[in-house]
């Protein structure tokens, strides 16, 4: 099975502004897919945009040809250049690959903010982008390759592809540990549903919400999400 096939992007001019993540509808959006507000404000911008002359706003992650992977309850699609993301960690010389930038939220989520400083990362936006990625690596000193894709054929083809492709470093594939998920960000929803001693009833990620939102200039946000807990 071949990669699955590039989204049509849009023009990069259909872009209006980029500013951190403000409104109230793109917080309760990550509230929904369950990752944690501080990382999604370290690494996604609220991006406001035109399409088919009608203004909207998404969660975005900006990738390395200036190009926008956008999100919101509506719409999946990208904004510019289709590209891959890449983020340089303390450590250069392990890399961990993501499908997409909900699946690296969970991880940065499930593994605090800590690690995933220290590692670089690497967001394919679309398993069509292995090839472009693995010409990436390959100029590059790596050691190890952590791979958290997906839990179907396309994830596995990628996989291999990596793997194949580079041979002598250390390739693993962690989707074995979500394998009852489709992929990382399904399995953050499922656990952190059942994650809930010692937050009255609430997720772990509850309380790191409450703290940034508790402030009185979110307050009206935190409102929002509390709402529909």
């Amino acid at each position: 099975m071949k990669p699955q096939k590039k989204e049509s992007p849009f023009n990069i001019d259909a872009i209006k502004k980029v500013i951190g993540i403000q409104h109230p509808a793109l917080f309760c959006y990550q509230k929904k897919e369950r990752f944690l507000i501080l990382p999604a404000r370290r690494y996604l911008k609220d991006v406001h945009y035109c399409l088919n002359h009608k203004d909207s706003f998404a969660v975005g992650m900006q990738n390395n040809k200036e190009g926008y992977e956008l999100r919101n309850a509506y719409f999946k699609g990208c904004i510019g250049k289709k590209h891959f993301t890449v983020m340089d960690g303390l450590d250069q010389s392990t890399y961990a690959l993501f499908e997409g930038m909900f699946d690296f939220l969970a991880w940065a989520t499930l593994n605090k903010r800590e690690e995933s400083l220290h590692h670089s990362i690497i967001v394919l936006n679309s398993t069509y982008m292995i090839e472009e990625v693995c010409n990436a690596l390959e100029t590059k000193p790596i050691n190890t390759i952590s791979c958290y894709f997906d839990n179907d054929e396309a994830g596995k083809v990628a996989f291999e592809r990596i793997r194949g492709r580079l041979r002598g470093v250390s390739t693993t594939d962690h989707s074995k540990e979500y394998k009852d998920h489709r992929n990382l960000s399904e399995f953050l929803v499922e656990t952190s549903s059942r994650s809930s001693l010692g937050n009255g009833g609430k997720p772990e990620w509850f309380s790191s919400i409450y703290i940034v939102f508790s402030m009185p200039i979110y307050s009206g946000i935190f409102t929002c999400l509390v709402a529909r807990f």
